[in-house]
Formats: structure tokens, sequence, C-alpha cells
């Protein structure tokens, strides 16, 4: 299924607010805000320089690999000049898009 990355979202959020979107970016660095007993989880998602992005509201089990500085999708809408309330939360897994290293 097609989705936007997040810099590509942030150029048209107030266009797209209300659809069903996905979007494609990083978990900003000291964003992460867990509350375990509701699964209440409010992030940052960032572009990869972390100088820009939207906060999400997401509320669930935690994927495994979700941490600060992982690349993650969300799924889900966007209020108008707010939040991004994530349905889904899709982790992925950095091994597959490490380079390859050159064997000598």
């Amino acid at each position: 299924v097609y989705y936007l990355t997040i810099d590509e979202f942030l150029t048209r959020r107030e266009a797209v607010a209300g659809e069903g979107l996905r979007v494609a970016g990083r978990v900003g660095a000291d964003s992460v805000k867990w509350n375990g007993a509701t699964l209440d989880l409010k992030f940052r998602l960032a572009n990869f320089e972390d100088d820009d992005g939207v906060d999400v509201t997401y509320n669930g089990v935690l994927p495994d690999m979700f941490a600060e500085g992982r690349d993650v999708i969300v799924e889900g809408t966007y209020a108008h000049q707010g939040a991004f309330h994530a349905r889904t939360l899709l982790t992925a897994c950095p091994s597959k898009y490490e380079a390859e290293v050159a064997k000598n």
C-alpha cells in the first residue's frame, strides 16, 4: 500500500487532513511519552534530519522494535493544525535497509 514520506506529508498536511493516510518517518529524539497502564503513546514523527515533524498519538501495544531514532510507518488521520492520530504503528527492520558491506 502506498504511503507518503514525512517530507511529502509535511508539505501538504492541511490538504490531506481528515483522510486516511500512511506516513513514513523516524521517531524523533526525546519525543516518546509512553503510558503502559493505558497503552497511550505520544511521539514526534520526524524527518531524517530530525528538524521537522508532526506529533503522533497512538493507543495500543507497542511493536517490539519501536524506539527513538527508528524508522516507522503510521496509519491513521491528521487533524487540521493538530496531531496525527495513528490506528496502526509499524516498525521497519533496520537490517533490511543497511548497505551491504563490500567483501575484500
